[in-house]
Order: C-alpha cells, then structure tokens, then sequence
C-alpha cells in the first residue's frame, strides 16, 4: 500500500484516475508529503493536525495539490520552524469536495493565537471527473490528539481543547466573536474523556459553551464520537448563567440556524447549585440539534434558591434541554439510563410567585419541533413545590408544552415516577406521563408512553396517560394526542 501511495504521489498531477464513489476508501494523513505535484484521491481525504505537504525535498513549496474525494479536510499549522505545515505555490491548491470540505486548525494553537485563524492561504474549488466541488470553509478542530505515535489518545490534552473553547467562546475580550474571517464550524476529531482533565487530583468543570450573554451561533459536527464523564460548571439564572454543555444556543435567525448534530455523551454531572438548565442544552431558539445520543446521566437536580423577590417568572429543567424557544428543532436524539431528574428547593420554601416546569426531555416549550426521541431508563421526574404561589408541571418528556410546539414519533419507555408535588398555596400543580400541561395549539403524533411509574399531582389535577383532566388554563386543539 504504501509503495503505490509513493508511486501514486510521484506521478502527480499527470495521472487522472475516475473518481468512483463506491470504490474509494479513506486517506488521512498524518504525517508528511513530500512532492511537487500531489494528487490524493479517497472517500474522504484528510490531512491531520500536525501533517505536512511540500515538494519533493521536504522544504520547497510543492508547485500543485489536488484533494478529491467526497469529505476533504486539511489541518494547517505551523512546524517547529514556525513554516506554515502546507507548503504550496500560491493559487496551486486545489481541492474537490463533493460533500464537505474544510481548512481547519486545532482549538490549541487557535487559543495561542488569541483565537485567530490566521493567513494558511486558500483552497480553491474544482471540479473533477465531472463532479463539482462545494465551497471550502474554515473550521476549528477540537481532539485527535495522540501520543506514542498514533496509538493512545491524549485525552487530557483533547479536554483542555474543550475547556479552551469554551472558555473563548464565554470571553467578554472576543464579544463570542470566535466565528469571524469565514469560519463556520466546530469538528470534534475523537473521542474526549474529560476524567484526564484534573488539577491537584480533582476533575475540572467545565463552563458550558454560551454559558452567559453570548450564546452558540455556528455549526458543531460531532463527528459521531463521544464526550465521556464531563462535569459541568452549574450557576443560576439570576448570575446571567445558562447551563448544560452547551448553556445557550442561538441562530440568527430562522434562516440562519446555530446547528449541533451527530454527538455522544457517555456521563455526565452538575459541579455547582443552579436553577434552571438541561444537561445538553439550557436554552435554545433558532437552533436545530440532531443525531445526538446521551447516556449514563447522573442526578441532574436543580434547586430553587428562594430569591424573596416576589416578582413572577419561572424556573426549568429538562433532560436534554430546559428551555427550547422558538424556531429551536430535536430530531434523531435519545436518553438512557438517567438516574433522576428533579427541581426543589434549596431551603424550606421556593421563591414567591414562582412558575416551575420539568420534563423528561425539556422542561418549557413553544414554537418548537420534537420528531425521533427514545427516552428509555429515566429514574423519575419530580418537582418539590412550596408555598411558591405559582404553577408546577411535571412531565415525562416535557413539562409544559406552550403554543405552536410539535411532537412526533417520540417513545418514552422505562421512565419512573412523575410528581408535581404542590405542597401548599400553589395555583396549578400537574402531572402527566408525556407532559405535564398543554397550552395553545399544538400537535401530537406516533406517541407511546410504555412501563411508567406513579403519576402524581398533589393539590391539583393529574394529567394521566389515558385521559386529560383540564380547566380554563388549558386550550386543547389535539388529535391523536396519545398512541399505544
């Protein structure tokens, strides 16, 4: 093999093989090329954080470069000379991406350029054997860092990448203004273990990304790799904090959506006391978020600190998100084996005037889509409500459902008790095995509720999976609102 990739390299730009989609493999390299005319064809095409291209004495600019495959990927850097990693004459690379292609660097060097991209030059799109290239874009890379050459991952130094990412993103010195100069995306690269990631024998916490005013904007492409045993940073509200991994995701607009997809998390805890949140994504509006899978949560317990203000508002907790606002979609997404969800109070009362809504999956909705969600193994869903003067609702996927929310092939299996313990001088205390109360017009379909604990609503009414009790508050237009 590696004696046709030098002959292959050698022959460069003179050889021109058909670009075939079912026979091609992968080609990631990590190491270096060196030739004055490279051509690289594969199913995907990536050169590593750290790789090199240059012409044939390894020091002088190749004179071409030619990537072609369906995903083209190219890390740029600088080497221990501080020479740019890829060394090709000017307006001499080009690259054929049929589905996606990057000029990516690694979080670290990014955060040691004060979160600059820099000057790597450009890509330039051609097509090739008939097929059309997409634009090439910018990204940022966070993990494939190893050690031993290529054979152990170096978890503590892909964490600390996370870290630095979020720790940018939050920076008031950069205004969350990392995605500027035509970067768009962030690429998870490997697996991260956050365990690795500690200071004096204990595990750092990791501020959520968007935790405070600037909120997650871009594009994040988990690669389908997994975040394991991640502790998170948890602060309330009233602190202007948003937690969850991601702490507040915002598009632009409805046209211009933040988008997080194709991620797993394997562990995850609260370090801190907060309010309100989710253990994905605290809240979200205009963002889409799909093929995302969590398991093995631990608590996730948010506690009412009993400001006394006396002033209305409302506190949230949901299982992925807390708070999904308008234009904000879920598709593809599951939950398993979560050990409980809960909201109570910090002390002996909640705080005055207080609404509080949790759910299995989201703890408020409106204006938002839910479409392909298994929850499966969810320890129980419980408010602890006292004297708030308020309304509570528990559900087991969401906790309550404002106008214009939509609901679509969701099963929740193996889910505990749901409890909206009201205790006294609550107004409105729910409970319901898909949601706790339901306001406004909203749709429900291909819906199935499947081995549930106790569904219980002390000092108000109890929404069960079979049927509706319901007063003025709730304006139903439903039609099949439940399958079995």
């Amino acid at each position: 093999m590696m004696r046709m990739l030098k002959l292959f390299l050698k022959q460069g730009a003179s050889f021109s093989p058909a670009f075939d989609v079912s026979k091609q493999g992968n080609i990631i390299n990590l190491g270096k090329i060196n030739a004055d005319n490279i051509v690289l064809i594969g199913n995907k095409v990536e050169i590593g954080v750290g790789a090199e291209l240059a012409g044939q004495d390894g020091q002088t600019n190749a004179k071409t470069a030619h990537l072609i495959g369906n995903y083209v990927y190219v890390s740029v850097g600088k080497d221990k000379e501080n020479k740019n990693t890829i060394k090709i004459d000017k307006d001499g690379f080009k690259g054929t991406a049929i589905v996606e292609g990057f000029m990516q660097r690694d979080m670290t060097s990014f955060a040691n350029d004060k979160y600059q991209f820099g000057d790597f030059g450009s890509i330039k799109s051609q097509s090739y054997d008939g097929k059309n290239s997409v634009d090439f874009y910018r990204a940022i890379t966070i993990g494939g860092h190893y050690y031993n050459n290529g054979q152990n991952i170096n978890h503590y130094m892909n964490a600390n990448e996370w870290k630095l990412f979020a720790d940018g993103w939050n920076s008031d010195a950069l205004n969350g203004d990392i995605f500027k100069d035509g970067l768009t995306t962030i690429r998870l690269m490997s697996d991260i273990d956050f365990s690795y990631l500690t200071s004096n024998g204990k595990q750092i916490a990791i501020d959520p990304v968007g935790a405070n005013k600037y909120a997650f904007s871009g594009n994040f492409d988990g690669g389908n790799y997994t975040l394991k045993n991640i502790l998170i940073n948890a602060q309330n509200t009233d602190k202007g904090w948003n937690t969850g991994i991601f702490g507040k995701v915002e598009g632009k607009d409805s046209n211009k959506k933040a988008k997080i997809y194709n991620l797993n998390v394997d562990g995850l805890k609260f370090s801190g006391k907060t309010n309100s949140g989710g253990a994905f994504v605290g809240q979200s509006s205009n963002a889409d978020f799909s093929n995302i899978h969590l398991k093995n949560i631990g608590d996730l317990i948010f506690f009412d600190p009993n400001s006394k203000n006396g002033t209305d508002g409302f506190l949230y907790g949901g299982g992925f998100v807390g708070y999904a606002q308008s234009g904000s979609s879920f598709n593809r997404i599951s939950l398993d084996n979560f050990s409980k969800i809960a909201l109570q109070p910090e002390g002996k009362f909640s705080s005055a005037y207080i609404d509080i809504y949790l759910g299995g999956f989201a703890g408020y909705s409106e204006g938002s889509n839910f479409s392909n969600i298994l929850l499966n193994n969810i320890g129980g869903v419980t408010i602890l409500g006292s004297e708030t003067g308020g309304n509570i609702f528990a559900g087991g996927f969401v906790g309550y459902a404002g106008d214009k929310s939509y609901f679509s092939q969701i099963d929740l299996k193996n889910i505990g008790s749901v409890q909206a313990d009201g205790k006294t001088f609550v107004k409105h205390a729910g409970a319901g095995g898909f949601a706790g109360a339901i306001n406004g017009t909203n749709s429900f379909e291909k819906i199935s509720l499947i081995n549930f604990g106790d569904i219980i609503a002390k000092r108000g009414y109890v929404w069960t999976p079979d049927g509706i009790a319901s007063d003025k508050l709730l304006m139903l237009d439903l039609v099949d609102l439940l399958e079995f």
